[in-house]
């Protein structure tokens, strides 16, 4: 996550940028547009910034507020991360009015604001987890399942309401690959039809 905390008279944490883990480093991914207010995101193959994304970061202006870095000149003061680092960080940094500095290695628990924040607070962030847990945990669709239960449906490793397994019940994206490779998942899934026989037949002897 990249994150801006703004000093001065109006001093507060601006609109993070979350990187989720993308191969292809896709925007906006499948089915996630990036409209959710007060956050926005990037992707990478490894999850962390890097030089690209940070100059992506410096145009976002959800993340710089209302105004954006062409307000006024400023100073951002950084970790000495590499993504941060580069000379096309420093470019788009200088188009856009603002000058960047490092902190001292090795010292960024002491001297940076954004993760001094954090490790004060970790308390208080392991309440928000669960409870973003509770809350997601009681949302449900029209047929009364919840997040966990569709994930599990649509990725093929838990079955519907009506007990039975469907290639339908799959994701579009799984779906395809049975559909491009039908010799391969009938074999599969005779395989996995057999070892479930075996395993409820041992139950069944062991109670």
């Amino acid at each position: 996550m990249c994150v801006l905390l703004k000093g001065e008279s109006d001093a507060r944490i601006l609109c993070p940028m979350l990187i989720f883990k993308n191969k292809a480093s896709s925007y906006p991914m499948q089915n996630l547009p990036d409209k959710i207010s007060g956050v926005s995101y990037r992707t990478s193959p490894s999850a962390f910034i890097n030089g690209r994304l940070m100059c992506e970061w410096l145009r976002e202006p959800r993340c710089w507020g209302p105004g954006g870095p062409f307000a006024s000149s400023r100073v951002l003061w950084m970790d000495n991360a590499s993504g941060h680092c580069g000379d096309g960080v420093e470019d788009t940094a200088r188009e856009l009015g603002t000058k960047v500095k490092l902190f001292p290695a090795n010292a960024t628990d002491k001297v940076q604001p954004a993760d001094r924040f954090p490790i004060q607070r970790k308390m208080f962030f392991l309440k928000l987890a669960a409870e973003c847990i509770r809350l997601v945990n009681l949302e449900k669709d029209k047929n009364g399942d919840n997040w966990a239960k569709k994930a599990m449906v649509q990725c093929g490793i838990d079955v519907r309401r009506d007990g039975v397994w469907k290639i339908g019940q799959l994701s579009r994206e799984l779906q395809q690959v049975v559909a491009a490779y039908p010799e391969a998942f009938e074999e599969g899934y005779k395989q996995g039809a057999t070892r479930a026989s075996i395993y409820n037949n041992k139950t069944r002897h062991s109670v």
